[in-house]
């Protein structure tokens, strides 16, 4: 197992606000030090405002994971 990834029965559930959604994954890891480096990598993402452990047990963690509010499609080219 090459780190903490999404179950396959994960549980999304999308909660908008004002300034960022917020997606709630279940994850399975080997260990409390794996599921803080994967929380940090989660982190690190472009368009991640925050991540934070909501529930954690010895075989699975639920995080909150807080998605910045922004475009939702790529901004078009100018042509000259």
């Amino acid at each position: 197992n090459s780190g903490p990834g999404a179950s396959d029965s994960e549980d999304k559930q999308n909660r908008g606000t004002a300034r960022s959604q917020r997606v709630h994954v279940d994850v399975r890891g080997q260990g409390f030090g794996e599921l803080l480096d994967f929380q940090e990598r989660l982190s690190s993402l472009d368009g991640v405002a925050r991540v934070s452990i909501n529930a954690i047990d010895t075989e699975r963690a639920t995080l909150v994971v807080e998605l910045e509010r922004g475009p939702t499609a790529a901004p078009a080219d100018d042509e000259d």
